[in-house]
């Protein structure tokens, strides 16, 4: 039972820690859509006080060289995106080059959870909440940072899992995850097949739920395109909705990052041609492997 507050006229009003890893950044100000949209329905409400937590990686300088060594995005690139601090604080924590190899070799990088758990403490100040949801379990597991304030406040916590947290990250430790789920009051998954795979690892089944994430029927709905609108002949680069209309027409939605898979899209474009040379792909979304993409589609 959460415990709420009581304000003018009998209101009850919920206070709610929110904790994420995943957030609008500065190189991605669209990313973690699931998030940002949830934090402004919370917003709008009068009986939810909502304070939203972005865990933003900093990295000491060995760490830092690390890191540039192998290609990977820079803490500037990390940074919460301007447009989202209306919504979210963002709390600095800084990676030292042991936990950063403790993340590659698949451990959880402990000094990193302890430096997250004392920052979100000092931004919270005296405020404390009446639950903690913790969205990602990913190599900083904002889960455990909120089974750890939970504790200190006294309330319960809920986690949200959403793909590559349960795939990958707790694919490789699923001791560590399930000793901060089978503490959880709650646990949500995006998908029965990720809640599957979860309890696959290990995981704890109690108290599971699966809650997809949204989707604005004002922004999407049933195409209206039949297969006799499509008009044939466009070859690769041409216009994206003309392609030949008996050979294969692929699709990928989201965002072009090697988590995703995109990084593998003109592999695959490529085995397809081999097969069927007019096959065709259409890519919604944006990342950094765009430009290579378009590259190897012809586009």
């Amino acid at each position: 039972m959460v415990a709420a507050r009581s304000v003018g006229e009998g209101r009850r009003v919920l206070r709610l820690l929110v904790l994420a890893n995943s957030y609008p950044t500065a190189a991605a100000p669209s990313a973690a859509a699931y998030l940002t949209n949830r934090l402004a329905a919370l917003d709008r409400r009068d009986d939810v006080e909502v304070v939203a937590i972005a865990l933003v990686p900093t990295y000491s300088r060995p760490a830092a060289l690390a890191r540039r060594a192998r290609g990977l995005t820079s803490a500037d690139a990390l940074a919460l995106a301007p447009a989202a601090g209306r919504l979210l604080r963002a709390a600095p924590v800084e990676w030292s080059l042991a936990d950063v190899t403790a993340g590659r070799l698949g451990r959880r990088p402990r000094s990193a959870v302890r430096r997250a758990t004392r920052a979100v403490r000092q931004s919270l100040g005296e405020w404390r909440p009446d639950a903690v949801l913790a969205h990602g379990m990913y190599t900083l597991p904002a889960g455990e940072i909120a089974r750890r304030i939970a504790e200190q406040a006294g309330a319960p916590f809920v986690v949200g899992l959403h793909g590559s947290d349960v795939t990958q990250v707790s694919a490789r430790a699923p001791r560590s995850a399930r000793a901060t789920l089978e503490d959880a009051a709650a646990t949500i998954y995006v998908s029965a097949a990720l809640r599957d795979r979860a309890v696959q690892l290990g995981l704890p089944e109690r108290d599971t739920h699966v809650v997809p994430n949204g989707v604005d029927t004002a922004l999407f709905g049933p195409a209206s395109v039949s297969p006799a609108s499509v008009e044939p002949g466009a070859g690769p680069g041409g216009d994206p909705w003309r392609a030949d209309a008996a050979a294969p027409r692929l699709l990928f939605v989201g965002n072009l990052l090697p988590v995703k898979g995109a990084d593998r899209l003109p592999a695959i474009l490529a085995a397809v041609r081999r097969r069927a040379p007019g096959a065709h792909l259409d890519v919604v979304g944006g990342g950094p492997t765009h430009a290579r993409r378009r590259r190897a589609a012809g586009a």
